[in-house]
């Protein structure tokens, strides 16, 4: 037995066509954070399970504060929790330099939301994947390269 039917169910209401201008500038804004994604990209459908996710668990309404499902990404399903089925994957090579980048930004920027590292490590996985030629060090080269 599976949770897709209910989160089927959870997607349709959250994008009702009387809702769609919401859906449309969520998915505009999080492309433009995350890096646009392209149909032929390797990554597509999971970029978009994934945009999916930040829509419905994440990503607050304009109007009511609340996102269209005050839950986590873990979900609670026949007595347990199970995980969304979005994820972003990071090249091994990249795990040394996120783990400097989270702690330097602890330090220099303990404000900050946790997301916008999110967002920008998201990007460059994208890029990883899209420019293969390029030594993934310097895709993830956080303190030199600005994306």
């Amino acid at each position: 037995m599976s949770y897709q039917p209910y989160l089927d169910q959870l997607i349709a209401f959250a994008s009702h066509e009387d809702r769609k201008p919401d859906l449309l500038a969520a998915k505009a804004e999080y492309f433009q954070r995350t890096g646009e994604v392209f149909e032929d990209d390797k990554q597509f459908e999971t970029r978009m399970a994934s945009f999916l996710d930040h829509f419905l668990f994440d990503r607050p309404r304009p109007e009511s504060g609340k996102t269209p499902a005050q839950e986590a990404r873990l979900i609670p399903f026949d007595g347990a929790l199970v995980f969304s089925s979005a994820f972003c994957f990071h090249p091994r090579e990249a795990v040394k330099a996120i783990k400097k980048e989270v702690k330097r930004r602890k330090k220099v920027m303990p404000d900050a939301p946790p997301v916008d590292l999110t967002w920008e490590a998201a990007k460059r996985a994208l890029k990883a994947d899209r420019y293969r030629q390029i030594a993934v060090d310097k895709i993830y080269d956080f303190e030199s390269s600005r994306l």
